[in-house]
């Protein structure tokens, strides 16, 4: 075997690293340890999976027998008892290259270490927050009974009547359609036949966007709104469409 290059041994090292956080990852989650919650965002949505994607590439021409295009699920959650099977086995093909190539005193590349630092905050029960784009994140839908909605599989909980009316009924308006406040109130009060709720008018509701927004950026760790005012109108930014 010709000698390893350096950019060898840190893509084996690399590999073999984000590699153990996924078995890691999975271990906590059947054995209900860490929230399957953080676990995803991490694997999915910071970028774990497809770091150890592009790690295995680069190491796959080295090793005995090839990654299988399927070997990595696509979210742990959603992880089969054969995928999880197949991950364990081939971890030992990952091993004796690491090993072989005495890849263990390589040095990582800044970002591929950052996410394996943040594998152990996860698994040991922290919470790993960077700022997204909303654009390119998950936003599901709102819901009344939770008085909750996920970002990125992360659920995210409003307290107030005035927040829970106002995203009620913004995630009943059609995606990036500005809807006049009046028509809005109008729509609460025939669900809920609450007027008091917003009696303080427009100035009620904008005040309720705003709280919203700010919770959204906080909890989910983003400069975007998911809500806009323009003209006495409001809007929903992001998020399922309506049909």
């Amino acid at each position: 075997m010709p000698q390893p290059t350096p950019e060898q041994r840190s893509e084996a090292y690399a590999a073999l690293n984000l590699y153990e956080a996924v078995l890691r990852m999975r271990f906590a989650y059947v054995n209900r340890i860490t929230a399957i919650t953080e676990i995803d965002n991490l694997y999915v949505h910071l970028g774990l999976r497809d770091a150890l994607k592009q790690q295995l590439a680069s190491i796959a021409p080295y090793l005995k027998s090839k990654p299988s295009k399927k070997l990595l699920p696509e979210t742990i959650a959603g992880m089969t008892n054969k995928q999880d099977w197949n991950l364990q086995t081939y971890f030992g093909e990952i091993k004796t290259y690491a090993k072989n190539i005495k890849a263990h005193s390589a040095t990582i590349d800044p970002r591929v270490q950052s996410l394996i630092d943040d594998a152990e905050v996860v698994l040991n029960g922290g919470r790993v927050k960077r700022e997204i784009l909303l654009a390119e994140s998950e936003v599901g839908n709102y819901s009344y009974e939770t008085k909750s909605l996920t970002i990125n599989q992360t659920p995210i909980t409003f307290g107030g009547n005035q927040e829970d009316y106002f995203l009620w009924v913004m995630f009943k308006q059609r995606l990036g359609v500005s809807i006049s406040w009046d028509v809005l109130y109008d729509e609460i009060n025939d669900e809920f036949g609450d007027t008091q709720v917003f009696r303080g008018g427009l100035e009620s509701m904008r005040q309720a966007k705003h709280r919203v927004n700010r919770t959204i950026k906080t909890e989910a760790g983003t400069k975007d709104d998911l809500f806009t005012y323009k003209l006495r109108g409001f809007k929903r930014n992001f998020g399922p469409e309506i049909t």
